[in-house]
């Protein structure tokens, strides 16, 4: 699984950039690296493990979405706000080789859960409606460490390194 979390907008900081590198591990939990950066702060790698019960909720919660046909449409508010969200896993069987693909949920849309969002399996786009993908993110966003970029941010900030947000 990757999951990349881009935002662009009205910060010194911009872009604030967290992409992860994840893979199943053997008790069904994910284990894999990730790069939190920002314009300021530079880079910052990780470890991220994400327990087998986590990992069960964030998929049980994704399984909740409700999808309907027809083309995504962000839900665009402001003129300086830009996230761009993808979670992109493997579906299907690897072991053959054959019938392997990559399903991506995506958004651009605006807001705390980022709703509405898409979903794409080869050429096939839905729309998911509804706030589960976002909430099943917040859900792993200790696990992913988004705290620590969160800190990172505020440190910079109380310290002086750039300019109000």
């Amino acid at each position: 699984m990757v999951i990349r979390d881009y935002w662009n907008g009205m910060s010194a900081h911009a872009p604030i950039i967290s992409v992860y590198e994840l893979a199943r591990d053997a008790r069904g939990g994910f284990v894999g690296d990730g790069v939190l950066s920002t314009r300021v702060i530079g880079q910052h790698r990780v470890r991220v493990t994400i327990r087998p019960n986590t990992a069960s909720r964030f998929f049980d919660a994704l399984a909740r979405a409700r999808v309907s046909t027809g083309e995504y449409c962000p839900r665009i508010e402001w003129t300086d706000d830009f996230p761009k969200i993808d979670i992109a896993m493997h579906t299907g069987h690897c072991d053959d080789g054959g019938s392997a693909r990559i399903g991506l949920l995506f958004s651009c849309s605006q807001g705390r859960y980022h709703a509405p969002w898409g979903a794409r399996v080869d050429e096939t786009e839905w729309s998911i409606q509804g706030e589960e993908v976002g909430r099943a993110l917040i859900g792993i966003r200790r696990a992913l460490k988004r705290p620590i970029l969160d800190r990172l941010i505020r440190e910079a900030n109380e310290s002086g390194r750039c300019g109000p947000d």
